[in-house]
């Protein structure tokens, strides 16, 4: 169920970056750690992991091993947005995405014309 999750999250942020930023899935972010984001946007350097219930991301281990991940980006110079399936489906996450994006590509235009 997860995988339909991070599809529909992959396309929208796909198709709201078309043509501004490449939006890569599955992506190692860090090669020496083999730390993987399920999208991330390299240029902005933002990951976005979609999180189901159960499965090794409701076990310790597995919860753990995610907040190491997060920490490591963040040290990495990247942020990582985090959604539950739950809200890919209801669809706010979307919601919560558009303004995060939206900065992102303000700020290239901002960088473009000066």
């Amino acid at each position: 169920m997860e995988g339909q999750e991070q599809e529909q999250v992959f396309l929208w942020v796909r198709d709201a970056l078309s043509g501004v930023a490449e939006v890569k899935r599955n992506h190692v972010f860090l090669p020496h750690r083999k730390f993987e984001l399920d999208i991330s946007i390299p240029s902005a350097r933002l990951g976005i992991e979609v999180d189901g219930f159960g499965g090794g991301h409701q076990l310790p281990k597995g919860w753990l091993r995610d907040r190491e991940k997060d920490l490591v980006a963040a040290g990495a110079g990247w942020r990582v947005v985090r959604i539950a399936t739950a809200q890919v489906r209801d669809g706010s996450a979307w919601l919560h995405l558009k303004p995060i994006l939206l900065r992102y590509v303000e700020g290239l235009t901002e960088w473009r014309t000066k």
